[in-house]
């Protein structure tokens, strides 16, 4: 157990609100990242049902009613959080995980998100709490995860940086992870900058070049054989897809 911190004193959440605008227009920016990011995972049917598992300030379901979704639902362990979800989004949003959740939710989501949550659940829980969130997806439901990537060279900071950080995953440990808890057809990609205006289409050109040398550079240390093109995501996250 990670002993940085105590964790009666909401740390997760402390660094959250410094990282993030409480008000309309820092919404209004999170929502146009989260859509330019999550262009190729929303489904085209606004009247499915989606569960946000750990949503935070509620940005990603901010995001899904803005683009005209009207069944959204989420869990945050954070009783802070929820109630500020709950003033920003039109939205049923409870505390707890999803092993807590109510009876009725039971195969109730189309599609469920899980955005940079996973490193913070200890090992000996990481099962369950995958099940807990497959047994709330419909037969033949999605769910969309992202977590920050061990393969990443910042994956130092990415580990320590917040305390309430337990592990990180590679594309392998991920998909590994995903299969045992009884997940099919994984595909895990890079999860890389999202460019949304004119600095961050910058950055994300500079990150493309970066990009193809941090791959050359796996290339020479791993050798080819180990090294294989669809292993090599060197982006600060990745993001996984996988169907009930």
């Amino acid at each position: 157990m990670n002993k940085l911190f105590d964790p009666q004193k909401s740390y997760g959440s402390v660094i959250y609100a410094k990282l993030h605008t409480l008000n309309e227009q820092g919404y209004k920016i999170e929502s146009m990242k989260i859509a330019k990011q999550l262009k190729n995972y929303l489904p085209s049917d606004s009247n499915l049902f989606i569960l946000d598992v750990g949503c935070g300030y509620g940005y990603l379901l901010h995001s899904l009613f803005q683009m005209g979704y009207i069944n959204l639902f989420g869990l945050d362990i954070s009783e802070d959080m929820v109630a500020i979800t709950k003033e920003h989004v039109r939205c049923t949003c409870l505390h707890g995980g999803p092993a807590s959740a109510p009876p009725d939710w039971i195969e109730k989501f189309d599609l469920i998100y899980c955005n940079h949550v996973l490193e913070h659940v200890p090992g000996n829980i990481i099962h369950n709490f995958l099940e807990s969130i497959l047994c709330l997806l419909k037969p033949g439901g999605r769910l969309t995860l992202s977590v920050p990537n061990a393969f990443s060279p910042w994956s130092g900071y990415l580990l320590w940086n917040d305390p309430t950080h337990l592990r990180l995953y590679t594309v392998d440990t991920l998909e590994i992870a995903l299969n045992q808890a009884g997940f099919k057809d994984v595909i895990v990609k890079p999860d890389g900058p999202v460019p949304y205006n004119l600095l961050t289409y910058i950055r994300f050109l500079l990150w493309k070049i970066r990009e193809a040398w941090l791959k050359f550079q796996c290339l020479i240390d791993l050798g080819p054989n180990r090294c294989k093109k669809r292993r090599i995501i060197v982006s600060s996250s990745i993001i996984a897809t996988a169907q009930k």
